[in-house]
């Protein structure tokens, strides 16, 4: 399998085209249980990367779920190939065993596959279309390429059914390569799967396109488009508001800190099935009309929320990445996080942003207020922070990482 830039080619020509003319290019099928529509971090982080390699001349097709009847069963996303199979709605799954929720993807996965044939496999987890993908990767002797970003891994909201556990050690033992999104991720590897061999880490990234610095004039051109005032301090938190978030320490410190800085409003972009609670601890703690949940925003919007922030605070109790702080720091901002997992890769405590314990609430509203009202410290971390993550964090050079991951050691070594 040669890495050679071309351009993209028609899955439906690729027949026409002579050996020497098929070498110049690979055709990576990328599966996943979640895909656009749905934009969480796995999702985007996909369709990042698949872009790019659509962009170095790969072709890809991205196999998922068909969870709703008004997602189309296939279409092309920048110029990658969605084909989306039948699936129970994610709201029946807890009917179902685990198990069963892998059965079902295995007619639409290896149909898709059969179809594609593709050279090499990049599975993004190995629940719930992963396993299918492996099986048929097996079957016709294709490579396989598996990243890890920690739910399927260890959640400690989540604990795979005992038998998965030795599905997922085969998993990691058989793929050419497993790659884990994070330092924490790659530990939790080692200590529940033994590997047979090292895993490296490669993370997810950020669309240097969407979020770059923004200076005074695009922050108080963002207030005004957002409607948020523009002689008050913001801090901003985006994130689901699920329990294993924490965000109601969000708003205790957001309590604290408002007794030293009050004229500072706190936001929280994000849905979630905690929303009505924060919202009814936010006025038991008597700051509601210094809190404004925003819900889910449009995606044009959320580079805005950043530029129009001070400072962005993201309290969680685990994560396996954090790509809403490479977002925030993207643009220039200043961050504050809690030592949750992934959160270590990407702030350096003291540096680009500032890290404390979960649920220390007086610790986030210490660590809130000191950067408010030392500025020359935020803008130093501002001014880093753009740069770090051009450096570690830029989509480019995760894909370039990636095309090495999908060689073989004989092709590296020629």
């Amino acid at each position: 399998m040669r890495l050679e830039r071309t351009r993209p080619v028609d899955a439906r020509q690729y027949k026409n085209y002579s050996a020497r003319e098929r070498s110049r290019f690979m055709r990576i099928a990328i599966l996943i249980p979640w895909f656009l529509p749905n934009r969480g971090g796995a999702e985007i982080g996909a369709w990042e990367l698949a872009r790019r390699l659509v962009q170095k001349g790969h072709l890809v097709r991205v196999i998922t779920p068909r969870y709703r009847l008004d997602w189309k069963a296939e279409e092309t996303i920048d110029g990658i190939e969605v084909r989306r199979y039948r699936s129970l709605a994610p709201s029946r799954w807890r009917r179902f065993s685990e198990i069963a929720h892998c059965l079902q993807a295995f007619p639409g996965v290896f149909h898709a596959l059969n179809d594609f044939q593709p050279d090499l496999l990049h599975l993004h987890y190995m629940l719930w279309t992963g396993y299918a993908g492996m099986a048929w990767a097996r079957r016709a002797g294709k490579p396989v390429v598996l990243s890890l970003v920690g739910n399927d891994v260890y959640d400690p909201y989540y604990t795979p059914c005992g038998y998965l556990r030795f599905l997922n050690r085969w998993m990691i033992r058989q793929s050419q390569e497993t790659v884990a999104a994070s330092s924490f991720v790659r530990d939790k590897i080692n200590e529940l799967f033994e590997p047979s061999k090292p895993i490296p880490i490669i993370p997810y990234g950020v669309s240097l396109e969407r979020f770059h610095p923004a200076g005074q004039a695009a922050k108080e051109a963002a207030r005004r488009r957002l409607g948020l005032p523009l002689d008050r301090s913001i801090v901003l938190t985006v994130q689901r508001l699920h329990e294993r978030k924490g965000v109601h320490y969000y708003l205790d410190a957001a309590a604290k800190a408002l007794h030293e800085l009050p004229n500072t409003l706190f936001v929280i972009v994000g849905g979630g099935p905690e929303r009505v609670r924060l919202e009814q601890h936010a006025q038991k703690l008597g700051i509601a009309s210094q809190v404004r949940f925003t819900g889910r925003v449009e995606d044009e919007d959320l580079p805005h929320y950043y530029e129009a922030c001070d400072l962005f605070a993201f309290h969680t109790l685990h994560e396996g990445f954090g790509i809403v702080l490479l977002e925030a720091m993207a643009t220039g901002r200043a961050v504050v996080t809690t030592r949750a997992g992934g959160t270590l890769d990407i702030v350096l405590d003291g540096v680009n942003g500032l890290m404390l314990a979960p649920r220390d609430a007086t610790g986030l509203a210490g660590a809130m207020v000191t950067l408010l009202k030392d500025p020359q410290r935020r803008q130093a971390m501002e001014a880093a922070n753009p740069l770090r993550v051009e450096q570690f964090f830029n989509w480019d050079r995760i894909a370039e990482q990636y095309e090495l991951a999908y060689k073989t050691p004989e092709e590296i070594a020629c």
